[in-house]
Formats: C-alpha cells, structure tokens, sequence
C-alpha cells in the first residue's frame, strides 16, 4: 500500500508536466543548437582562424618584398642621378626673378602702376602668364603666321597694333576656340554680334573662325565701342562684358574712370591682362621667352574662289585635287564645319604649291588673293591623302554665277 507522501509526489509530477508540456521540445532544440556549433561552427571557425593567419603571413612577405623592390630603385635612382647630373646645376627662378615693369601701357594710355591696387591687378596678371609659361610658347609660335595680316588690317583701319593682343587673350589664337557662351574663333564673337558685323554663322560655316573675315568683324566693333566710351580701357571692358553691361555700370556707379568702377572681375582683369601680355611678347629674352630658330615658320597660301553648282563640294574631293590630306585642308579653311562646301560661291585658302593642282581639276576656280597661314616646319611635308571621288558627283564646278554670297 503506498504512501500518502508517494501519491502526492506523483501527482506533483503530473501537475509539471501538465503546465510544461514543451519542455521537452526545447531541451531538443538546445541539444541540436549545441550539436550543430560542435559538429559545423567549431570547424569554420577553425578554418577561418586558419586562414587569416596565413594572410598574415603572406602580407608580411610582400610587404618584405617592396621594401627591397623600393631599396633596389632608389640605389638605381641615386646612381642614374649622379651620372646625368650637370656640372652647374641648374637653379629655377622664382617669379621676383622677373619683377613688373616699372611702367606699361595699352593702345597708347599708360597705366598708373604708381598706384598700389593698380600696380597689384596688374601683378596679378603678369604671374598668371609666368605660372603658365607654356601659354605664351604656343601662342607665340602661332603669332608667326596669323599676326602680320592682324598687323597690316589694324594699321590699314588706324588703330593700335596692340589690339592683336586682344585676339590672342580671346582665343589664344586658335579658330577652334570656343566659349561656353557660345562665341567662337579668333576674335570669340557670340552669334548675335558676329551677324550684326557681317560675319554668317550657318550649320555648315562658320566666318568666325576665318582670321580675315573675324579681323575685319573686329575692327569694326572696336571702333564704334572706343568712340562710343572715348577711353581703350572701357572700350575692351565692353567687348569683354559687352556695351550694355559698361553702360550699366557707369551710370550706376556715376564714374567713367576704368581704373574707379567696380566691375566683374573677369572684365577688370581683361585690360591687365592684355597689356601685361603685349610686355611679355615685345620683350620675351628679358623673361625667359625667347623661341629658338627652330625652323617654325608661317606657310605662303594663295585664296581662292571657287563655284559649285551642285548642293554640295566635298573638301575630301578638293583636298585630293590640291595634293594634301583632309585634315590639312580643314586647317586652313577653319571655317568649313562640315565635310563640304555649299552651293555658290566658297573661300579657299591653299598652300601655294598646291594651287595649280587645284586649278587644273577646278579649271574655273581663281586666285583672289594671298596671304600666311598656319605656322609649321619648314621641313614639314603636306601628305597627299588617298584618290577620293565624291560619292554621286561627278562635276563640281560651273563658270555660270549663282549669285549667291562668297563664304
């Protein structure tokens, strides 16, 4: 006979299991998770543990080798420098080497460097150009062809011969430059005032970047903007920022003292820049300057009109008639923005000896003029491309005047 203290323990038993009846799935549960860290985790664990000692290992080993690759360089290095090294070693000039003038001017007005803030704009400009030395070496080589046409057009029109400096701050002498304003060429005119001075703008030409035609352009706005402001200063001001903008200012500010208003400082820089520019290119030995006769020199070229009376001429077909390739037909008709010339008549600029081969495939084209192009070397040959036919035409040109506009 049992106990009154078994049943009551027996019926405690059956109390906990009533209340827990999960108990024993978790005690599973907790032998699975142990299981699976001993039998899964441990070993992973151990391989990664492993692992990364053996990265170690091979990290300390390259690292021993660039330390002995950088050794072995920098013994070469000393020892190539010992061998190349000068007798004289040469000493670069800091820019106090090359002080400001003490006195400068543009367009016949001198500038009061005597004054402190005039004296540090003008600084400014002056160590831009020396910071950046290999400008004016590219500009300079490219002053040899398109500067004695700029000259003789501004004596011509009779006014200074300093304004080529303008050209050269606009577009270092490049047709190709083009501004994010949209102007373009030698003299960077924006569409609206190139039309308004006779230059066209078309989606296949564009006169602005003809150094005859965007010279000419030049003069004339210049004339009017210095007879409008009687000041050269003011004057370049406005066809930097434009006439409306210097107007603006003047009668806002009640002064037309240049070196007195307070204008953008792209435009105030404009007039130092230039006048520092033209020291610089009138006295290059003094600063460092100085091109050697390296045989860089402006081409003779003949202009030409020529007439087409088909929709168009392509310049592949005329550059193999002149006996040069595309690209150096391209270069000195900047103009041309497509791969052919339009209906009418068309400018062309050619070296002189290819004139004649010109001529003998367009037999109606004519010499109108001359004029240097295009600085190369002397010894510089112009490569004849490969023969090409235009596609679908098969005559180019007619002596019957179209009337249309020579381009």
């Amino acid at each position: 006979m049992r106990s009154l203290r078994d049943e009551n323990s027996e019926n405690s038993r059956h109390d906990a299991a009533a209340s827990f009846p999960w108990a024993g799935t978790i005690v599973v549960a907790l032998l699975a998770v142990a299981a699976y860290e001993f039998l899964i985790i441990a070993p992973r664990h151990e391989r990664l543990e492993s692992r990364i000692t053996q990265l170690d290992l091979e990290n300390q080993r390259l690292r021993s080798d660039v330390a002995l690759i950088d050794d072995e360089e920098s013994e070469a290095s000393e020892t190539e420098s010992a061998e190349s090294q000068p007798l004289v070693e040469p000493v670069a000039r800091p820019l106090h080497a090359y002080p400001i003038p003490a006195s400068a001017g543009f367009c016949g007005e001198d500038i009061p460097l005597d004054d402190p803030e005039v004296h540090q704009r003008f600084e400014d400009e002056w160590n831009r150009f020396l910071v950046n030395r290999h400008w004016l070496v590219s500009w300079m080589r490219r002053a040899r062809a398109a500067y004695p046409p700029v000259e003789g057009m501004l004596a011509r029109a009779g006014l200074p011969d300093d304004l080529k400096y303008v050209m050269t701050i606009e577009s270092a002498i490049d047709p190709r430059a083009t501004s994010s304003a949209g102007a373009a060429g030698y003299w960077q005119f924006i569409g609206g005032t190139g039309r308004r001075y006779g230059l066209h703008h078309t989606t296949t030409l564009d006169e602005r970047r003809d150094l005859d035609k965007a010279t000419q352009a030049a003069i004339a706005y210049l004339s009017d903007l210095h007879a409008e402001f009687q000041s050269w200063p003011l004057a370049l001001s406005a066809y930097n920022a434009g006439e409306s903008r210097v107007r603006g200012t003047i009668s806002e500010q009640g002064t037309d003292d240049f070196y007195a208003l307070n204008l953008p400082r792209e435009t105030e820089a404009y007039w130092f820049k230039a006048a520092a520019l033209k020291v610089l290119f009138e006295h290059p030995e003094r600063y460092g300057f100085e091109l050697p006769d390296d045989g860089w020199q402006a081409v003779s070229c003949d202009t030409l009109r020529i007439q087409t009376r088909t929709p168009r001429l392509d310049l592949r077909e005329v550059a193999a008639a002149a006996g040069i390739s595309y690209r150096k037909l391209k270069q000195f008709n900047p103009w041309y923005r497509r791969s052919y010339m339009a209906a009418g008549q068309n400018k062309l600029v050619l070296p002189k000896d290819s004139v004649a081969p010109l001529l003998a495939a367009f037999p109606d084209a004519e010499v109108v003029g001359a004029a240097p192009r295009l600085a190369q070397r002397r010894d510089e040959e112009l490569a004849a491309p490969a023969e090409v036919t235009a596609p679908g035409e098969t005559s180019s040109v007619s002596s019957q005047p179209s009337g249309a506009p020579w381009h």
